[in-house]
């Protein structure tokens, strides 16, 4: 998650992808969360695949438990 942050931040600061910042949302470095738009939603996303992923695992492992 601090990878994706910092790599959205650092496309944005070399003008490859638009700033949209977000009021009120906390600038964070350490864990790579910057208040933008575009860094939020790549997170969000990350989040959303990560979620996935160890869903899909617990239930392929429950399946092969009781088998």
């Amino acid at each position: 998650m601090v990878l994706i942050g910092k790599g959205v931040s650092a496309l944005q600061e070399a003008g490859y992808l638009p700033v949209n910042p977000l009021d009120g949302f906390p600038r964070i470095e350490i864990l790579g969360l910057y208040p933008t738009t575009e860094g939020v939603a790549a997170q969000a996303v990350m989040i959303a695949l990560l979620a996935f992923g160890f869903g899909l695992n617990r239930r392929t492992t429950n399946k092969e438990a009781k088998a």
